[in-house]
């Protein structure tokens, strides 16, 4: 984070280093909360079994997206946009869908992995 600043401050374009731009973001402005987050992350989660809980929940929430998913491309009436060519479950755009699970199928990898 300290060079993300020192680098806006002394980049071409102090202003647009700073507050990113509307397609990337990337600023400092942008990269900011996400630093605060880390640190009250860091701060939360000093423990390793707390950690391992919130793990095991996101994977478990993935779980019932990919359920969701699934059950859309399925057809099942019930569901929000049952029957579409690509399914986006309960996030509403198929890519961003896709990068979620994603992540997701490296979080229950790492968490399999732990646990042997």
């Amino acid at each position: 984070m300290l060079i993300l600043v020192v680098t806006a401050l002394t980049g071409v374009d102090a202003a647009r280093s700073f507050w990113g731009t509307m397609e990337r973001g990337g600023g400092v402005f942008c990269w900011g909360p996400y630093f605060f987050f880390f640190l009250i992350l860091i701060s939360v989660f000093q423990n390793k079994n707390y950690l391992l809980r919130l793990f095991n929940l996101t994977a478990g929430v993935s779980l019932v997206v990919a359920l969701y998913a699934l059950g859309q491309r399925m057809g099942l009436p019930s569901l929000i946009e049952s029957g579409v060519d690509r399914a986006t479950g309960t996030i509403g755009n198929a890519a961003f869908l896709a990068s979620y699970l994603i992540l997701n199928i490296g979080l229950i990898l790492v968490l399999l992995v732990s646990r042997t």
